[in-house]
């Protein structure tokens, strides 16, 4: 059975701000092949602000548009929803279904008399999922820095108060993360510790199989608040910076720090 794992991230559209709300759950999972058609309900905004983003009420709107059109949707084709997209005005909801029939009379429905485009695709394969909603590197590295920030939220952190943001990185060698190592003195990070992943009590000096597929760790620290506009300009070069040494970002922590609001 499919476990739904919705993400919410920024991108851009022909240079236009947009809002993905995306069931990446379906990345791991594969396409569901039983629904081959790729169909799509868009609805223009009420109102919109500069960004195109859409204004409170007209995102309410849409909201309430959503809660009518995603049950009839499934009824009538038999479809999930896998996304929305929100850009230019515009919010297009993405389901794949086993038929195409009825989805015109769902969307119009749930429409009660404003307007709405259809778009429907023949797509067994899901590449319309692939290529319209699925994250890319950098909006992978967002999801990942929000799902640790919104812990933090639920456990009382109120994120403005600077901290010690602990990184780790891991490499296939240690001449890989103790060049690395030396990357980070110079890009506002802290070295903190080095060990071989296998045996932590280990010397990080001793000899090993330096063959060993990303073994060898490297904590690192950079002090700032824990909210997203301080977070992922850093673990964004720190994940391209650990891949050019051969290496992999593995993430982040914080204590939590209860502040004053």
């Amino acid at each position: 059975m499919h476990q739904e794992t919705w993400a919410v991230f920024p991108g851009e559209i022909d240079e236009s701000p947009a809002l993905f709300r995306v069931d990446v759950g379906w990345l791991e999972e594969g396409p569901d092949t039983t629904r081959r058609w790729w169909l799509c309900v868009q609805q223009p905004f009420t109102s919109t602000n500069e960004d195109g983003l859409g204004t409170a009420q007209a995102l309410d709107h849409a909201a309430a548009f959503e809660d009518r059109l995603v049950p009839l949707v499934e009824k009538a084709c038999s479809a999930i929803i896998v996304g929305t997209v929100t850009t230019d005005g515009t919010r297009t909801f993405c389901f794949y279904g086993k038929t195409k029939a009825g989805l015109e009379a769902a969307a119009a429905a749930a429409a009660l008399g404003s307007k709405v485009e259809v778009q429907v695709e023949d797509d067994p394969q899901w590449e319309q999922f692939e290529e319209t909603l699925a994250p890319d590197e950098s909006q992978f590295r967002y999801i990942n820095d929000m799902t640790v920030i919104q812990q933090l939220v639920e456990n009382g952190d109120t994120l403005t108060t600077p901290r010690d943001i602990e990184h780790l990185a891991v490499f296939p060698s240690a001449g890989a993360r103790d060049k690395f190592g030396d990357w980070c003195k110079k890009n506002g990070f802290k070295v903190a510790n080095a060990y071989k992943v296998d045996d932590a009590d280990r010397d990080s000096d001793d000899d090993g199989d330096d063959s060993d597929p990303l073994v060898f760790a490297l904590e690192f620290v950079h002090r700032a608040p824990a909210d997203i506009d301080a977070i992922t300009p850093m673990t964004t070069k720190a994940t391209d910076a650990a891949d050019d040494f051969g290496g992999c970002y593995d993430g982040w922590q914080s204590a939590i720090v209860k502040g004053r609001r």
